[in-house]
């Protein structure tokens, strides 16, 4: 018994003596209470039944929130919330129907909690109540906001006391003294006699060798002043237009040429692709056209508006423009025929 005493005694002594302040008297200071600090931050059964919740544990969710609601009396609406939000999950919209109006009994004022009650409404089906309430918030949500505003009128509107300044006395300054300064007089610049300028000479165009460039990456070296190269359209769309440079020979040969015989004379066509093929006109295909013409006409589009000029020159056909894209087309009349075939 005595030795049981002793022990009780030393530590009772040991907190006398942490009490007593160095001037005799004693000094009670209150220590922190961890159960008191987490029921200011709230319930921690509320906490773990959200954090369940969110996890989708709903079961244990549903477990934590009905234990708090038991053990926990400060904080039955929040478990009556947590519990409707488990029945919502769980597709109970009679049970959570009936955990969110016992939470609205508790707190009818809750906004958070009229607007679960809505979507759970709305989870149900029931989107006119669903739609009656969410009105309700809105109407409190305005009576606020007219409280508020009323608030600040009258505070804006209250009288305040003018408060008079301090008279100030200003000490008048004497006035500085003037000085009078001579300044140097400006001394002449003498000015140079402008420099004249050299006469340029004019500059004589190259008529021989030189570079010229036919496109952004290609340059040309001419010999000669007649031009040896022309545009050649390859592709056209209605954003932009594709150009390469060929050699004028090079482009005429390869202009493909359609041949039809429109003087219905046999062979013609044939006899004509083959003079056309000594001047160098080599792809050219042969035909009959669909009606007689009396005139020789080459019709050409805008690809082949240089060969149809070319051929007008050779061989004296008259050209016109062909709405429709295609080949070069030269359509020989019957002033094309020789006059001992149009005896025969």
């Amino acid at each position: 018994m005595t030795r049981n005493a002793k022990l009780l005694v030393a530590p009772l002594a040991m907190t006398l003596v942490s009490c007593v302040a160095t001037d005799g008297k004693f000094d009670v200071r209150p220590i922190s209470n961890p159960l008191a600090e987490a029921q200011k931050r709230g319930s921690p059964m509320i906490q773990e039944g959200r954090n369940l919740l969110a996890l989708g544990s709903v079961g244990l969710a549903l477990e934590a929130f009905r234990k708090s609601l038991r053990d926990e009396p400060a904080s039955n609406v929040e478990a009556l919330a947590g519990i409707a939000a488990c029945y919502e999950r769980m597709g109970r919209w009679d049970l959570a129907r009936a955990n969110y109006e016992s939470a609205l009994a508790i707190e009818p004022q809750n906004i958070i909690l009229l607007n679960s009650f809505a979507a759970a409404l709305d989870g149900q089906g029931k989107h006119s109540e669903a739609a009656s309430i969410r009105a309700e918030i809105a109407r409190r949500d305005a009576a606020t906001v007219n409280a508020a505003a009323q608030e600040i009128a009258v505070a804006a509107t209250a009288e305040i006391p003018a408060v008079q300044p301090d008279p100030v006395t200003v000490a008048s300054m004497p006035p500085a003294p003037s000085i009078t300064v001579a300044l140097p007089q400006p001394r002449a610049i003498a000015q140079a006699a402008p420099t004249p300028l050299p006469v340029s000479k004019p500059i004589a165009l190259t008529t021989g060798p030189r570079l010229e460039r036919t496109s952004l990456g290609e340059v040309a070296l001419v010999t000669t002043s007649q031009p040896l190269w022309r545009p050649q359209v390859v592709a056209r769309t209605q954003q932009s237009v594709t150009v390469k440079f060929v050699p004028l020979r090079a482009a005429y040969r390869d202009t493909r040429i359609r041949l039809l015989n429109a003087a219905r004379r046999e062979g013609l066509a044939a006899r004509t692709r083959v003079a056309l093929g000594r001047k160098g006109w080599n792809r050219v295909i042969i035909g009959d056209a669909d009606r007689v013409r009396d005139r020789t006409l080459v019709l050409y589009s805008l690809e082949s508006a240089d060969a149809a000029r070319r051929l007008s020159q050779e061989f004296g056909f008259g050209i016109a423009r062909n709405p429709r894209s295609g080949p070069l087309t030269v359509l020989l009349g019957r002033d094309s025929v020789r006059p001992s075939q149009a005896k025969s």
